[in-house]
């Protein structure tokens, strides 16, 4: 493929790269619904999150760099594509989140809420506290609110990933290239 249209296939292939990885934390979101693993062990969500985070990066992030043949791939390519796809990862996240805490699973994100508030050891019952749980009610119910917060979320989450992930994704141009490849 030539080095031009490699470059001019950055936003379509960060989209949907960064489109399958919000199907999977979508996934995620869904399984943690169905066997209420929130309220179980919550440490297993947020390893599959991690994980699925991790994989897709290095995994999408490795088949970029591919693209590029003997011209080399820069850690700064490497992070400016990682934050593209991590754009789209968190507007499909933050879509997903949305559905899933206000129409799919509102009564379970209700009581994982409660049992954070109530394991915090916070007075609930100051008009501090109420008012503030009526904000994060209010904000978790505004379609907006949420994408942007999946977008910003997965922007550092996954834009950290990517500090580590283009250390090893990284690669030197081959100097016997011809610069076409």
């Amino acid at each position: 493929m030539e080095i031009l249209d490699v470059k001019r296939s950055f936003w379509s292939d960060a989209a949907k790269k960064g489109g399958i990885l919000g199907v999977v934390l979508v996934i995620v979101m869904l399984l943690d619904w169905t066997f209420k693993l929130q309220m179980k062990a919550g440490w297993i969500v947020t390893l599959a999150n991690f994980a699925a985070i991790a994989i897709c990066v290095y995994k999408f992030g490795k088949q970029r760099s591919e693209k590029y043949g003997g011209n080399g791939y820069s850690y700064g390519q490497s992070m400016s594509y990682i934050l593209a796809m991590m754009l789209f990862t968190g507007f499909i996240s933050g879509v997903g989140s949305f559905i899933m805490q206000n129409y799919l699973a509102a009564d379970y994100y209700k009581e994982v809420f409660d049992a954070a508030l109530l394991s915090s050891g916070i007075d609930i019952d100051s008009d501090a506290m109420q008012q503030g749980i009526n904000l994060s009610w209010s904000l978790m119910r505004n379609p907006i609110f949420m994408v942007l917060s999946g977008i910003f979320s997965m922007e550092i989450y996954g834009g950290f990933l990517g500090l580590f992930a283009s250390v090893f994704l990284k690669r030197r141009p081959d100097l016997f290239t011809d610069g076409n490849d």
